[in-house]
């Protein structure tokens, strides 16, 4: 707890404040970031163990190791609901032991007040995008070779169960792939139909299997699917495809955005630009980690200023419900402005830039409004 002088006049050094204040929102931001981590854990535990229970080669620990691996890139995610929840805790447990309305007896303006708040999720968020975005890539990768080793029979998709194509072409005529699942860095397609077409456009063969997989020889069809060839459809036996498409054709096709680094993505925004498939998926990512900083900062502001009721502890109950209200309609913007941003129908900045912008707003009418009520 900290201690201030009893007399209001007396002067008190405002850097040791914002340094108690940063240090105890920092301090919360961090409980809250582990107990949202162990309920990450828990869900990817309890989904591995459905998806991959019927496989037989995984034990508990693979799978405890696998979910372990993919927390760090679905926390981004809750990242800003996590520094909404730890704001308004800080701010509640100041003004539960008094030490709120002592800060504010000792000469600091709300504003003074809620800014280390806000800077400590300016902090978090520059540590996350520089430091453990890279690191979180990383897991969600040794996490997709885990899941593919232990379990080659199962399906894991990734994030998008949307279907996709990718034309290829070659001397010998075009190739159509159309996907309905693949793994993170798209080199392992589920659900997949081959098209083989001559240059006089017409059908060689179609293949259908569960699973391929790409190296740099061709597609490997392990069994499970069937040919038709000639209008005659019959099993097919491990084979393989050639096609011309390469790890890096593939990764910007079905790959997900999420498998890409911060400091990767300008590079794969213009990959994908030259091989004229769609960037938008990775450009809002990109932008979306650039504002993530300034949208922390902003979620810290927003629940710091709803629960600035020093004087008032009988009118908690309404602060809670309009801090779980901020935190759904943060959910729900940020999900369709990502979805319209994707697909090129919102500019990416203005789907990333746009919701740091009017949370801050939001922040600063709320404080605006309780000083006049005050």
């Amino acid at each position: 707890m900290i201690v201030l002088p009893g007399n209001r006049g007396a002067f008190v050094d405002k850097r040791v404040i914002y340094f108690y204040l940063f240090r105890q929102h920092l301090k919360n931001a961090l409980l809250v970031l582990f107990a949202f981590s162990l309920i990450l854990l828990i869900g990817q535990f309890a989904d591995m163990s459905r998806r991959l229970g019927d496989g037989g080669n995984w034990s508990m620990v693979d799978l405890f190791v696998i979910a372990t691996f993919r927390v760090p890139i679905l926390m981004q995610d809750v990242l800003p609901h996590i520094i909404l929840v730890s704001a308004a805790l800080t701010l509640y447990r100041l003004s539960r032991h008094l030490e709120l309305v002592a800060i504010l007896q000792s000469g600091l303006s709300p504003w003074q007040l809620l800014m280390p708040v806000s800077a400590c999720g300016l902090v978090f968020g520059i540590a996350y995008v520089s430091v453990l975005n890279p690191l979180a890539v990383r897991a969600e990768a040794e996490a997709d070779g885990l899941t593919l080793s232990i379990n080659q029979g199962s399906r894991e998709r990734n994030r998008s169960d949307e279907t996709n194509e990718l034309v290829t072409k070659d001397a010998e005529g075009t190739m159509i792939i159309v996907a309905n699942g693949s793994s993170s860095d798209g080199t392992t397609l589920y659900d997949t139909s081959f098209f083989r077409f001559d240059n006089e456009h017409n059908l060689i063969y179609r293949a259908d299997v569960s699973k391929a997989v790409w190296s740099p020889e061709g597609w490997t069809l392990p069994g499970d699917g069937s040919i038709t060839e000639g209008g005659i459809t019959r099993p097919l036996t491990e084979s393989m495809i050639v096609a011309s498409v390469s790890a890096e054709m593939l990764r910007e096709k079905f790959g997900d955005e999420y498998s890409v680094s911060v400091f990767a993505l300008p590079g794969k925004i213009q990959m994908a630009t030259a091989l004229g498939l769609s960037p938008h998926k990775f450009r809002v990512q990109f932008q979306w980690l650039a504002a993530l900083p300034v949208l922390l900062a902003a979620v810290a502001l927003l629940s710091s200023a709803i629960v600035m009721r020093p004087l008032l502890m009988h009118q908690w109950k309404s602060d809670v419900i309009l801090t779980i209200l901020a935190s759904f309609f943060l959910y729900v913007v940020s999900t369709v402005l990502g979805v319209l941003g994707g697909r090129g129908l919102v500019s990416p900045a203005v789907a990333a830039w746009s919701v740091p912008f009017f949370v801050a707003l939001a922040g600063v009418t709320v404080v605006l409004f309780k000083a006049e009520q005050s």
